[in-house]
């Protein structure tokens, strides 16, 4: 994995996304951080941190950046429907 992937340039603000860029996946960004997810899906950043140390197959798709989190919106999505498919 290059270290170019840990840039925070990498990650999207919120701010320059708009409803159709979330819902498709081909113009969602490739990493964002927790804040982008709170404020996309509305979760608490409390709630993302207490998935971040789950551990198995279940656990949330996430990388680790140093200190820093990033996630893949794509996958995360994924996961989101799969953990809460009704």
């Amino acid at each position: 994995m290059s270290l170019d992937v840990c840039r925070t340039e990498d990650v999207t603000s919120p701010a320059t996304l708009n409803n159709e860029a979330i819902s498709s996946p081909e113009n969602s960004p490739h990493l964002v951080d927790i804040d982008w997810l709170v404020s996309t899906t509305g979760l608490s950043k409390t709630w993302w941190y207490a998935r971040t140390r789950e551990r198995g197959p279940n656990a949330v798709p996430k990388l680790k950046c140093g200190r820093l989190l990033r996630f893949e919106w794509g996958a995360v999505k994924e996961w989101l429907h799969k953990q809460y498919q009704a």
